[in-house]
């Protein structure tokens, strides 16, 4: 004869674990579905008053309810996980566009599990077959290189797992895009520096092999030439996003004295905070004054940005939507019957004027 809920879990809720839905269902004296649909965590859908969903949640925490999302994905056929695989997981782009996937996964009753790919020649091949074995209900993509890129689609698409890629990824016909409008925030810095009077305008770049950076410095090019603005060779650096030792020479390459002022650029635009503050270094160590000498401007808005010297006026992107934007793309894959095709979703950017631009001189 089956006990009462008192007698299976005990006085003190020892066993608190064979807590069932249908145990606080009759507790509350609702339908298991109802439960269930409280539970998941769900935000739209069957409608259940406030005060009925709060006395749920109570009974549950009373009787010390812990939901099995094992057994949900196998009573299911579907898992309540996305994941998410990037190479630079230490990075605070990453996090912040972990952040807000994460916000998007917990209100709807799903996780997400990292999965770092470290290491120059990370085995991408295993990674991605992991993710294909827990069949996650869909893939959160960072900063991956071309051939992980093909490696994936092959290892998703027999399984029918959705791909958001975030912030670099080249354009595809296949699979979502989830961008920040990188053109807008060039052009607001640009319009920035052009009522500042600055007409000599450099550009800091990452080298050639980074897909991102040379999409900026394209942009970059093209906006310039938009705007009757000429671009010495010189004035484009290619150097790396977070090495002062390859950053460094390259600036005091351009900046050194040796030739006439008016041939120096009096800005430089740069393709990333970091290589902005050691552009501002650099320039500092060799006389010039920042901002009076020479403007400096970044690209992504990182905390650092705020306390550098001078603070840095930089294109801000949406880490934060950026995820969120590509994890609310999966949860509607997850729960249609298409996962859908090739499309993008571009976030826009802005422009915050701190200390580290001034009119040109």
């Amino acid at each position: 004869m089956r006990g009462t809920i008192n007698e299976k879990i005990g006085s003190g809720g020892e066993r608190a674990g064979m807590v069932t839905m249908s145990d606080i269902a009759r507790r509350v004296g609702v339908s298991q579905a109802t439960v269930s649909y409280v539970l998941s965590g769900r935000q739209s859908g069957v409608r259940v008053r406030d005060e009925m969903r709060q006395r749920i949640l109570q009974t549950a925490a009373d009787l010390g309810y812990r939901r099995n999302d094992m057994a949900r994905a196998m009573s299911s056929g579907k898992s309540y996980v996305l994941g998410f695989v990037t190479r630079i997981a230490g990075q605070e782009s990453s996090a912040r566009m972990m952040v807000g996937a994460q916000e998007v996964a917990s209100e709807n009753g799903y996780s997400i599990q990292l999965m770092p790919l470290h290491g120059k020649s990370p085995d991408y091949a295993a990674a991605f077959a992991r993710l294909a074995e827990q069949r996650v209900a869909g893939v959160l993509a960072l900063n991956l290189k071309v051939d992980a890129i093909e490696l994936l689609r092959q290892e998703t698409e027999r399984f029918e797992i959705p791909i958001a890629f975030m912030d670099d990824p080249p354009p595809l016909d296949w699979a979502m895009r989830v961008i920040s409008d990188d053109r807008g925030g060039l052009r607001l810095a640009l319009e920035h520096l052009i009522a500042l009077g600055h007409h000599r305008i450099g550009f800091v770049s990452a080298q050639r092999e980074s897909p991102l950076a040379e999409q900026r410095r394209a942009l970059f090019l093209d906006l310039m030439a938009e705007y009757g603005l000429p671009v010495p060779n010189e004035f484009v650096l290619a150097t790396d996003w977070v090495k002062p030792e390859i950053v460094e020479p390259a600036v005091h390459a351009l900046l050194a004295p040796g030739r006439p002022r008016e041939t120096y650029p009096t800005a430089f635009l740069t393709a990333g905070d970091l290589m902005a503050m050691v552009t501002m270094r650099t320039a500092r160590a060799l006389g010039y004054r920042v901002p009076q000498d020479l403007s400096v401007v970044g690209f992504a808005d990182f905390i650092s940005a705020t306390f550098a010297d001078p603070p840095l006026t930089t294109i801000a992107q949406p880490f934060e939507e950026i995820g969120r934007c590509a994890a609310r793309y999966l949860l509607d894959c997850a729960h249609a019957t298409n996962p859908g095709s090739g499309a993008e979703i571009v976030i826009p950017t802005y422009l915050v004027v701190r200390a580290s631009t001034a009119p040109a001189v």
